[in-house]
């Protein structure tokens, strides 16, 4: 496995560590003009997060690629890799550059709210521990959850010719979550956050989540359907690699 992880990031690395470089200069920049000029932090922090939102989309396509290419790469099928290798090792990779990219936006929100200090910022107050570790587990599975179903959708795409492998592709992955979502409001009357409210003070503003009819963050009935859906994502997606694409 840390050998495919190997030949994932160096077959990509240059574009990687480029919109990397290119990442933190926009955002360097963007920080001095709104530091130096004095811009309104919520126009600031909009432009910020919409750079990192990009970057996130880059890396769900470059993960689908990555993966695409390796369901049909001549070289990878003559290695006796175990299948769900070939599912796991770009999916690795995604985790591990999406956490970096939270990384990055944690210091950069950190950062900004050190240099140019404002009401707004200050009132923003950082989650409890068990909230933050109850939100991070949402994130992580929405994030995983998420390629799952792309990658299906692609596997399903590659059964078919290449013109069409496209629009098969995108046409599975849109039928799922229309599905998927109708069943989830269907059985739970929710989705897997719950309804995000906010509460405000004169010292504080503070988020949080709750589902309806919950106290706590997340709906975990939904998750633990998402997580029974993604086994059978799974083991069709290896029923189809083992039986259908090598054949």
């Amino acid at each position: 496995m840390i050998n495919l992880l190997k030949y994932d990031w160096k077959r990509n690395a240059n574009l990687i560590m480029g919109s990397a470089v290119a990442l933190i200069i926009l955002q360097g920049a963007l920080t001095f003009f709104s530091t130096t000029r004095i811009w309104q932090p919520a126009m600031s922090l909009t432009l910020m997060f919409m750079g990192y939102l990009f970057v996130a989309f880059m890396l769900i396509i470059f993960s689908s690629k990555t993966y695409s290419h390796n369901l049909k790469s001549y070289g990878r099928r003559l290695l006796p890799l175990a299948t769900w290798k070939t599912i796991a090792s770009p999916l690795l990779l995604q985790i591990a550059l999406s956490a970096a990219l939270s990384g990055l936006v944690l210091l950069h929100f950190w950062l900004f709210k050190w240099l140019s200090p404002n009401a707004l910022l200050d009132a923003m107050d950082p989650p409890n521990f068990e909230t933050g570790v109850l939100f991070f587990i949402l994130i992580f599975w929405t994030l995983l959850f998420l390629m799952l179903t792309v990658y299906f959708s692609i596997t399903v795409g590659h059964l078919f010719n290449k013109k069409l492998f496209p629009w098969i592709a995108i046409a599975v992955f849109v039928l799922l979550q229309f599905v998927i979502s109708y069943v989830e409001g269907f059985l739970f009357n929710d989705n897997l956050f719950g309804t995000m409210a906010s509460e405000s003070t004169s010292s504080s503003l503070t988020f949080f989540m709750s589902p309806t009819g919950d106290t706590s963050i997340g709906n975990w009935g939904v998750m633990a359907f998402e997580i029974v859906i993604g086994a059978i994502l799974v083991s069709s997606m290896m029923y189809l690699i083992n039986k259908k694409l090598d054949a």
